[in-house]
């Protein structure tokens, strides 16, 4: 019996470890005239999760889990945008506009 609840535990685990940290959150960042904005920084605060747009204005932040975030993105020129973002059981896309 002792084995039994031991298995069942480390399965527990496992299936736990694997549905943390599977979702993304990418998007991309526009100017007001639609263009896109390269080397904007995108993260989401208070974490280690952190992106650089690329030449398409494109940003990708991976490993995430299921829960609310506070995105950040600033880019010098332009104002700072603050956005809450929810993942729940899917990865999302969001792309954001910056005002200069």
């Amino acid at each position: 019996m002792k084995t039994y609840a031991l298995l069942f535990l480390f399965l527990v685990s496992c299936f736990n470890a694997i549905a943390q940290g599977n979702f993304n959150l990418s998007g991309t960042i526009l100017n007001e005239n639609s263009e896109p904005i390269e080397a904007a920084t995108v993260f989401i605060d208070g974490s280690k999760k952190i992106s650089k747009t690329d030449a398409n204005g494109e940003y990708i932040l991976s490993g995430l889990s299921s829960g609310g975030y506070h995105l950040v993105v600033n880019m010098v020129g332009y104002g700072s945008i603050k956005q809450d973002v929810l993942i729940l059981d899917k990865s999302i896309t969001l792309n954001i506009k910056l005002i200069s």
